[in-house]
């Protein structure tokens, strides 16, 4: 797959704009999920992915290793995406904050929701970036199952039936890949 990236940016650097459809093809979904994680709102998402392969189609010379297209694409949707977070957390819509009179005192509130702190965002990114490095220590089968039942939301049935094996089977590769990923988290760095 990778020497596939080589391939395929080299041909979009040759001026072959199809080709770099076919990155996109490739990463799209990957891109938005990756972008998701950072902003939890789906159109967002999608925003910030399709800016970051203009990016990277913009920058397509920069990239020296061709091979890792898409480490190098993650890490534009992650810069990406935390400015779409820092530009959020800097502008709250009027309507989402209001004051009330408390006791004789002005007391300011969010009315639909609170937002989350920059910090805790990029907390909580360190730790999906901790999981993601775990689920890449899993097996392959593991890790196709993980992804499929947690990420994809594949039912057990349906994993069964693509994987050719039963449904206790990925049951049991389930449960064992969560135990491994129990280890691998609690695990000190």
């Amino acid at each position: 797959m990778a020497n596939d990236d080589t391939e395929i940016v080299q041909s979009a650097l040759d001026g072959n704009e199809d080709a770099f459809a076919g990155l996109w093809e490739k990463y799209q979904l990957e891109a938005q999920k990756w972008a998701f994680r950072y902003v939890r709102n789906l159109f967002e998402a999608e925003e910030v992915a399709q800016e970051a392969f203009v990016e990277a189609y913009n920058r397509l010379r920069e990239l020296r290793d061709p091979q890792k297209f898409g480490g190098w694409l993650r890490r534009i949707v992650t810069n990406i995406a935390i400015s779409q977070l820092r530009r959020r957390r800097q502008t709250v819509p009027f309507e989402e904050t209001s004051g009330i009179l408390i006791d004789g005192r002005w007391t300011k509130q969010n009315n639909r929701y609170e937002l989350p702190s920059l910090d805790a965002s990029i907390e909580q990114q360190a730790q999906t970036e901790k999981l993601d490095a775990a689920i890449r220590t899993l097996p392959q089968k593991q890790r196709r199952a993980v992804a499929m039942f947690y990420f994809e939301e594949i039912s057990q049935g349906e994993i069964a039936t693509h994987m050719k094996i039963s449904i206790a089977a990925v049951k049991s590769m389930l449960f064992r890949a969560r135990e491994r990923l129990k280890k691998e988290l609690n695990r000190e760095p």
